[in-house]
């Protein structure tokens, strides 16, 4: 099946779900990547991501699409989930013959209140959904896919759940699906990397990528200094959490880093 999965249009600035850590509008405008959905999307060559709120997409353009799609995957969230509905049942009238299915924290809360809300609802998946969508579009029956509901004859089936994924390694690498259905300008988000001896951030804005490193002990001071030369990269050191000698050691190396990244421009 040639599946669309969408993290639906909705509020201004709203991140709703499909990677985020809680669905709400941002003061500062901000979107993380929907990797819930890019891993199952990563499972099938046919598919394309669709993140309309960072990308702009309205409502009438992502209604549009139904007509391309034989299934239709949506993460949906708490707040936005009545319009969510309204969004599927309008594909449904564009393409009648097109699957919906409903994935994310309200249908696994109440798969039977989410079903009962819409019949342009064909199914959901509870918990995780990566194998039983790829599954499905594959061509696996509903009843055979372990953790979904759906309608039969009129009446609500829960399936059993399955185990979760326990060999991530087994799972599709992302980035190739940001690359083939995202414009990665489009968000605007730090993200940090941790270790024994400092802590990386790295943001995206406005074209330019920044970095900050915010050291844990004097090696990783030293550590991330080396990184600045090495790799050229504006880099800002924090000394913060830290005290007498040790800390005096950090703030100086603070001084030294910020003093080298004025002078180098970011690759």
């Amino acid at each position: 099946m040639r599946t669309l999965f969408l993290n639906p249009p909705s509020f201004e600035g709203f991140d709703g779900g499909a990677g985020s850590r809680w669905p709400a509008s941002r003061e500062i405008e901000s979107y993380w990547y929907p990797v819930w959905l890019c891993y199952p999307a990563g499972m099938l060559e046919d598919s394309k991501v669709v993140d309309a709120p960072p990308h702009k997409i309205s409502i009438e353009q992502t209604v549009q699409m139904a007509k391309d799609f034989e299934l239709m995957v949506l993460f949906t969230s708490s707040p936005g989930f009545h319009v969510d509905v309204k969004i599927a049942e309008m594909m449904k009238d564009v393409n009648p013959k097109m699957q919906v299915a409903f994935v994310g924290p309200p249908v696994t809360i109440e798969p039977e209140k989410s079903l009962r809300a819409s019949r342009a609802i064909d199914f959901v998946v509870r918990r995780e959904f990566d194998h039983q969508i790829a599954n499905y579009a594959k061509g696996t029956p509903l009843s055979e896919l372990p953790g979904v509901s759906f309608w039969k004859d009129g009446d609500i089936v829960n399936n059993p759940e399955g185990g979760v994924i326990e060999n991530l390694d087994e799972l599709p690498w992302v980035t190739k699906v940001y690359k083939r259905d995202l414009d990665f300008r489009r968000y605007k988000r730090t993200v940090s990397v941790k270790s024994v001896y400092f802590v990386l951030h790295f943001a995206w804005v406005s074209g330019h990528v920044y970095f900050l490193l915010v050291a844990a002990n004097p090696f990783g001071a030293s550590l991330a200094s080396q990184i600045v030369r090495r790799r050229g990269r504006r880099v800002q050191a924090s000394a913060a959490g830290f005290s007498g000698a040790e800390g005096n050691f950090l703030r100086r190396r603070h001084v030294q880093l910020q003093e080298s990244a004025r002078h180098r421009a970011l690759k």
